[in-house]
């Protein structure tokens, strides 16, 4: 495992997928959360961005894939 000191482009990375996944799932009840090592300011990680997705509602799966 590669572990590499804080990178300050991280939260616009984040926030560069964020956008993709918002515009991916339209319409849908969800929210997008940075998640993991990379979220926390200043501590060395493994540079590799974790999203989570919350959905707001339960939702099937064919309605995910369709967004």
């Amino acid at each position: 495992m590669i572990i590499v000191k804080y990178q300050k482009t991280w939260p616009d990375d984040f926030n560069k997928i964020s956008n993709v996944l918002i515009q991916a799932l339209n319409g849908l009840n969800i929210a997008i959360e940075h998640i993991g090592s990379t979220a926390i300011i200043n501590l060395a990680a493994k540079p590799i961005i974790d999203i989570d997705i919350v959905f707001g509602e339960e939702i099937e799966f064919e309605q995910i894939k369709s967004g």
